[in-house]
């Protein structure tokens, strides 16, 4: 199982960048920065029986990801927002 968050994003096969997972959802990046919750099956993804989520890389590897929730994507979120500003500031 791969971690996954905006700080280490998994791009899929079709492109699309995953930058976490909420119940199973996967969370992608947008080309404008923001962010969406899509269903596993709308990115080519599958949902495995323990809830993780299985997709094909952009190298044709095969990744399985946690099945992360909010508070977790949240907390790596603020860490990138706060790595983010520390960068700014020097």
């Amino acid at each position: 199982v791969q971690d996954v968050a905006p700080n280490k994003p998994v791009t899929t096969n079709s492109g699309v960048t995953i930058v976490g997972v909420q119940n199973s959802n996967p969370i992608i990046a947008n080309a404008d920065g923001t962010t969406s919750i899509v269903s596993a099956a709308s990115i080519g993804a599958t949902v495995n029986p323990d809830q993780t989520v299985s997709v094909t890389t952009a190298s044709g590897e095969l990744k399985t990801l946690p099945k992360t929730g909010e508070k977790a994507f949240i907390s790596s979120l603020l860490s990138l927002i706060g790595l983010s500003l520390l960068a700014v500031g020097t």
